[in-house]
């Protein structure tokens, strides 16, 4: 794999391993698609700039979640991904194959570890189930009528 691809690659795993972009894509509707083509889009704008800033990248995701996804991060994660990005992309530059397929190694295992099977939920069976829902505070969003006019907001969550 040449420096290049290996970079694509490490841009593509960092989203595939970025927990917001992934609801983001499943609650938009938009899927796994459309994260690949963000990913593929931020490698191209590295690419096309001499040098770019994590401000930047951050920008761009920023932008992109709103517009494309319709999600707005306070978590704080855009900026941690635009600096894991921009890394990455320093690697790239200095010509590092080896550290980029370390990386690509890493990533892929944290992967692997985040899978998360989603189950199908069985419908309530009667209106005092739903109440126990809101009782519990349920992080599940809520249905409307119209979700296109729904957003999705990431906040950091407390650990439990």
């Amino acid at each position: 794999m040449d420096v290049k691809t290996a970079f694509k690659r490490t841009v593509e795993l960092i989203f595939k391993n970025w927990t917001a972009l992934q609801l983001a894509g499943v609650l938009s509707g938009v899927g796994n698609y459309k994260v690949l083509q963000l990913a593929d889009y931020i490698a191209e704008q590295c690419f096309a700039k001499a040098s770019i800033e994590e401000e930047e990248i951050e920008d761009t995701l920023t932008d992109i979640l709103d517009s494309e996804f319709q999600t707005i991060c306070e978590d704080g994660s855009p900026l941690e991904v635009s600096r894991e990005v921009w890394r990455i992309h320093q690697l790239y530059k200095a010509g590092n194959i080896g550290q980029l397929n370390v990386e690509i190694q890493q990533l892929q295992s944290q992967q692997q570890e985040n899978t998360v099977k989603v189950m199908p939920s069985e419908p309530s069976k009667s209106s005092d189930s739903e109440s126990e829902a809101e009782d519990n505070n349920s992080s599940e969003p809520m249905e409307t009528s119209d979700p296109a006019d729904e957003w999705t907001v990431v906040r950091r969550g407390r650990k439990h």
